[in-house]
């Protein structure tokens, strides 16, 4: 996270104020799972705990500001606000699809009177996030005005 507020000294600037908010973060680890009709989720073979990312959150939010005197006693401030300027989707990082395979059974094996065959599937949305955060949607923008005696 970084922010940063910026007051130019530039005669057509001057009394702005430019403010910023930067967040960047790495996606939450997941585990990849093997589904089975038992509802049996364990991990695949041969992956690690945790060893998936979940989508990275990406936002910046900029706010415009200047306060107008009006007198000695008087001022008239406006602020205009923009949220996720750049509008990047930022998905729920605890709604991801983790089953990596799903296993069916194939049939009776051939070479065993007692075993059955299965076969592992890879699923198609493996990792695909499931949902849009609401709180921090697509961009949108807030402008207010505010007047102090």
């Amino acid at each position: 996270m970084a922010t940063g507020v910026w007051s130019p000294q530039l005669h057509t600037l001057k009394d702005f104020e430019f403010s910023g908010i930067l967040t960047l973060a790495s996606g939450r680890p997941y585990t990849a799972v093997f589904d089975s009709p038992e509802v049996n989720f364990s991990i695949v073979p041969g992956e690690k705990f945790n060893s998936f990312r979940g989508p990275t959150f990406k936002d910046f939010d900029l706010s415009v500001s200047r306060v107008f005197h009006l007198g000695d006693r008087y001022q008239l401030g406006f602020r205009a606000e923009a949220f996720n300027l750049f509008n990047h989707p930022n998905y729920q990082q605890n709604v991801i699809d983790n089953v990596q395979y799903t296993a069916n059974l194939g049939g009776p094996n051939p070479t065993s009177s007692t075993d059955q065959l299965w076969t592992a599937d890879p699923n198609p949305d493996f990792g695909a996030p499931g949902a849009i955060v609401p709180k921090f949607g697509s961009r949108s923008f807030q402008f207010s005005t505010r007047f102090t005696f």
